[in-house]
């Protein structure tokens, strides 16, 4: 049976929201994702401040999803975040793909590129072997929320999967227990969620049991 995250996105407005956060879901993931919008990119601006993270302990696993213009200009103070493990850099906000991704990986984090959801993955062709993973974002940049297009993502991760066999898939974008076993099935590896894990009535402990219940039955 294949290992399939459930990786709750958080999207604050400071590092003490942040920690609530993160503590929250600490005894229940591997990973935990922070947005990190710059109001540019994202039209939202939201907390993602990586000198206050250079300390900062935790049992999780961090991956940064940066909605940022020109990350190259701040991607160096990102590398320096211990307990940051994983870098995500969109497409779309940059010319300096393999730069980018040759200092991530210099500094040993694992390296990934999101697509937006009219993003072709043809455009990851020409560094896709650099690559440790790619996140497929169909949600709104900086906001909670968003939908799953179905018919354009089911064949799009199929085609990734079938372009980079051994790539980390993520899907970002109002996934739930319906959509996220769909998606498993086509090919991803992870399912980033944020609305439905913390606004779930019964809490993000019940809603991360119910997303991965469905997940691991795919077998």
């Amino acid at each position: 049976m294949k290992q399939i995250e459930i990786i709750p996105s958080i999207l604050v407005n400071s590092l003490e929201e942040f920690d609530e956060r993160v503590r929250a879901v600490e005894p229940y993931v591997k990973w935990v994702q922070l947005d990190v919008a710059d109001g540019d990119f994202a039209p939202n601006k939201t907390w993602g401040d990586p000198s206050q993270l250079r300390d900062y302990n935790t049992e999780v696993l961090i991956e940064a999803h940066l909605m940022v213009s020109e990350p190259e200009k701040i991607i160096d103070e990102w590398l320096i975040v211990r307990s940051v493990r994983r870098i995500y850099f969109h497409y779309e906000a940059t010319n300096q793909h393999k730069e980018i991704i040759k200092k991530i990986k210099d500094a040993g984090k694992e390296v990934g590129v999101g697509l937006l959801l009219e993003t072709s993955i043809t455009v990851l062709n020409d560094f896709i072997e650099d690559l440790d993973a790619v996140l497929l974002f169909d949600g709104a940049l900086g906001f909670y929320g968003g939908k799953f297009d179905e018919e354009k993502l089911l064949p799009k991760i199929n085609a990734l999967r079938k372009l980079a066999p051994n790539v980390i898939i993520e899907i970002d974008g109002g996934m739930n227990p319906q959509n996220a076993k769909k998606a498993v099935e086509a090919g991803v590896n992870a399912i980033v969620s944020g609305s439905f894990i913390w606004q779930h009535k019964g809490g993000a402990k019940e809603a991360i049991g119910e997303l991965n219940k469905v997940v691991t039955s795919n077998g």
